[in-house]
């Protein structure tokens, strides 16, 4: 984690808990080191990001699933201004998508820019980010 000297605001409503979010579960699985996702249970659709309610069928029967540990790299972008607090510079983002179509967005780490090509094979990783938090995501597999 890079401490960077940039403004920090107070989050009035912490996501990762269960008193001000009904996706709490996301962030303590995360924490397990497993990255999850809702799957409809009517029309056996798998949302990202998690959600309550099937935006397809508006059915509230969810239910906690894993998703694949590696998915390949869809489409990237290099940030190096306005990156916020405790993320590296430059910052990597990635859309990543696993076997089964299903698309995600992603920090990418452990990579520079350059290293970064569409259909490389990323693995999934948990990072801490400041306040006592953790985000999900993607680092590349080293060449074969």
């Amino acid at each position: 984690m890079t401490e960077q000297p940039f403004f920090h605001t107070m989050d009035i409503f912490p996501q990762e808990t269960a008193e001000q979010n009904k996706l709490y579960r996301f962030f303590e699985l995360l924490r397990e080191g497993r990255l999850t996702s809702t799957r409809c249970n009517r029309c056996d659709i798998v949302l990202w990001p998690p959600r309550t309610v099937c935006p397809s069928c508006f059915s509230d029967e969810l239910e906690w699933v894993d998703l694949p540990k590696r998915a390949k790299l869809f489409a990237h972008t290099v940030q190096w201004a306005g990156v916020p607090t405790g993320f590296e510079i430059p910052l990597l983002m990635g859309m990543v998508e696993f076997e089964s179509g299903l698309k995600i967005l992603s920090r990418i780490v452990d990579a520079k820019p350059e290293d970064l090509e569409i259909g490389r094979e990323v693995e999934f990783t948990v990072r801490e980010i400041p306040g006592n938090r953790v985000v999900h995501a993607f680092r590349p597999v080293a060449p074969r």
